[in-house]
């Protein structure tokens, strides 16, 4: 397919639903070794946990040799091989609740052809916006880049340094189990997360590579654990190089100014995941509220 013709693939839409069911979130929090049976009806989803619904259904015969959809149904049959998330961003408007149906509507609004230092590049922006009840819960901006076959004997890496030290920071060393439960979780059959020789032989990675939501919600997992009373209003992130299995990272925060009031606080605070080299995989500015203001 050519670059030219990539831009009328823009403005196409498509509707998924889902029940909602709270085993999805007792799943969930079971990979990240929290209580399931805590987890009920009628609960609010924690940010971004939509991302284990409306998983995608290909038969397997429908699967490319990645594992991924074959491209071409609603994301454009772009001619680059390794596709992974580039970042987002993410608004929680209302709360998602379990037990109750929801419908998501994904719309493409940005196709835009690049090249960079390592070859060709295609990032794809999707819109999607979920409801339930009629009521607007989630918006969301995805960003998804293409990139050219990596050359013979040369692994991605990350390369932006990690200038600052944050604040405070949790040691995560993800394990082949995690993985495989998260990739279960969302229906993910991309071979990067768990077919090791693939990796190595195909897309020139020296292992399995960690998801990049599961770095995102590693993330709010750890801010939630040292926050508990802030309620996160917005999410902006960034994957900035792969995370291996068999890796131990940090992942840290550090907090921006805030606004005082009385009984009410509201600022930023700036995530990362870094690797033992101090080098970031993925970056995130989650603003948050506390109190009534």
């Amino acid at each position: 397919m050519k670059t030219r013709q990539y831009t009328d693939w823009t403005g196409r839409t498509r509707q998924d639903y889902d029940s909602m069911a709270a085993e999805t979130m007792k799943r969930f929090a079971a990979t990240m070794d929290r209580d399931p049976a805590r987890i009920m009806d009628d609960d609010p989803l924690t940010p971004c946990a939509h991302w284990f619904y409306f998983t995608p259904m290909e038969r397997l015969g429908e699967l490319a040799q990645d594992g991924h959809p074959h491209k071409g149904d609603f994301l454009p049959p772009i001619d680059l091989p390794r596709r992974m998330w580039a970042g987002g961003r993410v608004r929680p408007l209302a709360p998602l609740r379990t037990g109750t149906p929801a419908t998501k509507t994904s719309t493409i609004t940005k196709i835009e052809p690049k090249q960079g230092r390592s070859g060709a590049l295609c990032f794809i922006t999707v819109v999607h916006r979920v409801e339930q009840e009629g009521r607007l819960c989630v918006e969301e901006e995805q960003d998804i880049v293409y990139r050219e076959a990596a050359p013979a004997g040369i692994a991605p890496r990350r390369n932006q340094p990690l200038e600052q030290r944050p604040d405070w920071s949790v040691r995560w060393e993800p394990t082949a189990t995690q993985l495989f439960r998260f990739s279960a979780i969302t229906f993910n059959a991309h071979r990067i997360h768990y077919d090791a020789d693939y990796c190595r032989e195909v897309e020139g990675y020296p292992n399995v590579v960690v998801h990049g939501p599961l770095l995102l919600h590693r993330i709010l997992h750890d801010f939630s654990e040292k926050y508990p009373a802030r309620c996160i209003t917005a999410i902006r992130y960034r994957a900035m190089g792969p995370v291996y299995l068999g890796e131990q990272v940090e992942v840290g925060g550090t907090d921006g100014p805030e606004e005082h009031k009385e009984g009410f606080r509201a600022g930023v605070t700036t995530m990362v995941v870094s690797g033992q080299e101090n080098a970031i995989a993925m970056q995130a500015e989650l603003t948050w509220e506390e109190g009534t203001p």
